[in-house]
């Protein structure tokens, strides 16, 4: 019996919906391109590697014709988000009900600055013999149709009149701030380009390695260091008393003495 006679229908679905769609294609593209896309002012880290997602033609013609023949201009703003989320993201798009960052209105947050949306896309552990690296961070590079209704952000010489412009229905504090971008349309939004960052910097994964392995035993001999510091407190407490210690201190006090103050002699 082969391997794929033992798996489920579900399961064979799956796989075949993980490996044979051929929605997009990846191809690695210059870092300084991507980065000239957009114009920030915060300095970023350069990322490692960077990718261009190349759709298929119905992908592409779906999103184009929301534009509505090039009466909506498309707009690149970055996402940041966790490693694990990106497989997700490609096929099926942001899920914007499911963000949980709603201060400004439910939708999906971006920003014209790397840096800021760098801050929520954290380092993951990926498969050991990766030859990008063994901690990856993914940095996304969107491609947005600029919708009024649906995408809101600041604009160039935008007046007290501008604040819809700007401003979610469910809105809990005001205004959508100045370099940032919400959308409430997951169908006005897809990912353009991934920006790759390998943790390279070997001393810092050996101490990372090192502080995780104290945190495991310190938690795994709690009860054994109380005692050895509550034994420890009682051994200190009595040589503190002990007549030892006592005499020692007495003679350390009078040579400190005779140092600060001159001449001393020891009683007989």
């Amino acid at each position: 019996m082969s391997v794929l006679e033992e798996l489920s229908e579900l399961q064979i679905f799956l796989l075949n919906w993980l490996l044979t769609r051929d929605t997009f294609k990846l191809n690695m593209v210059p870092v300084e391109h991507v980065l000239s896309l957009v114009k920030h002012h915060l300095s970023v880290p350069t990322p490692n590697f960077a990718f261009e997602i190349n759709y298929n033609q119905i992908r592409n013609e779906r999103f184009n014709d929301l534009t509505q023949n090039d009466h909506y201009q498309k707009l690149f703003a970055y996402h940041g988000t966790r490693l694990d989320n990106l497989h997700s993201i490609l096929h099926i798009g942001f899920l914007g009900h499911m963000n949980k960052l709603s201060l400004f209105g439910s939708g999906t947050y971006f920003s014209v600055e790397p840096s800021v949306s760098l801050h929520y896309s954290p380092f993951a552990t990926v498969w050991p013999n990766s030859l990008l690296g063994k901690r990856l961070s993914c940095l996304l590079l969107c491609e947005i149709i600029d919708q009024p209704d649906h995408v809101k952000r600041a604009t160039e010489n935008e007046t007290s009149n501008d604040q819809e412009r700007r401003t979610v229905r469910d809105s809990q504090a005001g205004a959508v701030p100045d370099k940032y971008v919400v959308v409430t349309s997951n169908e006005l939004v897809r990912v353009k380009y991934i920006l790759i960052y390998a943790e390279s910097n070997e001393l810092m994964q050996n101490d990372q390695g090192t502080r995780s392995r104290l945190r495991t035993f310190l938690s795994a001999n709690r009860y054994h260091l109380y005692l050895f510091f509550y034994f420890l407190l009682l051994l200190l407490i009595g040589f503190f008393n002990s007549n030892l210690f006592k005499f020692y201190w007495r003679l350390f006090k009078k040579r400190s003495n005779h140092l600060l103050f001159g001449s001393w002699h020891v009683t007989q």
